[in-house]
């Protein structure tokens, strides 16, 4: 069991899956998710760990739940683990996510002040977008990561991307220069 000191130190222990998650209801149509510390941190501290599912995400985690608690054998406790886990991870707040990865959000800082050197850029957006993926985020949260936004601002400023969506004939230039030869 990691040394739990502050609320970063609780989100990367939960999301990592050294320390186990609980949910509990917010409101009727909403639960949240919190990770089951042993030690005793300050209200706000804790309250900054606890991650609240809308309703739709809510109905599909107690859809979810009631299905596999009917199938319950020695794999359930694991298995429940593992989908709060992805849902916890793929809910944090933008200040929670920079808990699990300051890297990413150090980058997106760096990159964001004029980084200018758009293979660098493409490298750092694939090597994070691969991170967040292989932790278990879908597109929509990948896509909505500020960090990797940021980073894919950068690199679309540097092509002047701003000028195909305002000008279609600039669009149509640069299809036509991709097209297949004739």
């Amino acid at each position: 069991m990691p040394k739990i000191d502050c609320a970063a130190d609780a989100i990367r222990a939960a999301a990592n899956g050294d320390i186990p998650l609980q949910y509990s209801n917010h409101s009727a149509e909403r639960l949240s998710i919190y990770p089951l510390l042993d030690s005793r941190l300050p209200q706000a501290e804790f309250a900054a760990t606890i991650v609240t599912l809308d309703a739709a995400k809510t109905a599909r985690l107690q859809a979810m739940l009631n299905a596999a608690a009917q199938e319950a054998d020695e794999a359930w406790p694991l298995e429940r683990q593992k989908a709060l886990r992805a849902l916890y991870r793929a809910n944090l707040s933008s200040s929670q996510q920079k808990a699990l990865d300051p890297a990413r959000h150090a980058d997106a800082r760096f990159i964001a002040a004029g980084a200018c050197n758009p293979t660098a850029i493409a490298g750092v957006l694939h090597r994070h977008c691969l991170a967040l993926v292989r932790d278990g985020a879908d597109t929509t949260s990948v896509r909505a990561d500020p960090a990797l936004r940021l980073i894919a601002h950068q690199l679309a400023s540097l092509f002047a991307t701003g000028e195909l969506d305002a000008d279609l004939s600039a669009y149509r230039r640069a299809l036509d220069a991709v097209a297949p030869p004739a």
